[in-house]
C-alpha cells in the first residue's frame, strides 16, 4: 500500500460575535439632602428613595446651561440632575447638573435698566433687590412675551433668578 499524502488545508474561522457591554447613560433626578467631598445624597420625589452618589475628581457640576459650576455651592435642598455609572452597588456620579433657576413671588416695586425690586408677599417691608442684564424676559402667566408699556410697578410677579456669591440675577419677570 501507498501512502496517501495528507492535505491540509487552513481554514479561517470566524468567531462568533461578541457582546461588548457599553455603558448606560443612567441619570436620577431629586434634591441634595446631604454633600460632602465623598458624594452626595439625593431624595428622588417620585420613589421618596434616598439615594448615596460617590464623586470624584472626575464628577463634573455644572449648571442647566452646561456652564461649570463650584461644587462648593451645592447645598441641600438644591435640585440636581445626576448623569451617574454603576458598578456592582456603586453609582458613581460623572455629571452633577445643579438646576441654579430660582424663583420668588412679591410686588414689583422698581424696574431700572440693570435693575429690578419686589417687595416679597407677606414679607417685612425690606425689598429684594435683582441685577438683571439684556436677557432678562418679561412674560405673562402663560410664557408670552410682554411689551414694556404693560409692566406696571405695583403688580404682582414671580421673579426668575440665579444666585451668584450674593448677587441676585433676574433671568424672568412673570406678570401674574
Amino acid at each position: 500500500m501507498s501512502a496517501l499524502p495528507l492535505l491540509c488545508t487552513a481554514q479561517s474561522v470566524t468567531p462568533p460575535p461578541v457582546a461588548v457591554a457599553r455603558p448606560q447613560n443612567l441619570h436620577a433626578s431629586g434634591t441634595v439632602s446631604a454633600y460632602d467631598a465623598k458624594g452626595l445624597t439625593v431624595l428622588e420625589p417620585i420613589t421618596g428613595s434616598m439615594t448615596v452618589y460617590l464623586t470624584n475628581a472626575n464628577t463634573s457640576f455644572v449648571d442647566t446651561h452646561d456652564r461649570f459650576v463650584s461644587p462648593d455651592l451645592i447645598a441641600q435642598q438644591i435640585s440636581v440632575k445626576v448623569h451617574y455609572t454603576q458598578t456592582g452597588n456603586t453609582l458613581l456620579a460623572t455629571k452633577v447638573v445643579v438646576n441654579t433657576t430660582l424663583n420668588t413671588e412679591g410686588t414689583l416695586i422698581e424696574v431700572s435698566p440693570g435693575v429690578v425690586v419686589i417687595q416679597l408677599s407677606g414679607a417685612p417691608a425690606t425689598p429684594v433687590h435683582f441685577v438683571s442684564n439684556k436677557e432678562l424676559k418679561f412674560v405673562n402667566h402663560k410664557g408670552a412675551s410682554v411689551k414694556p408699556q404693560e409692566v406696571k410697578l405695583g403688580a404682582q410677579v414671580r421673579v426668575f433668578y440665579s444666585k451668584t456669591g450674593d448677587t441676585l440675577v433676574a433671568s424672568q419677570v412673570e406678570m401674574r
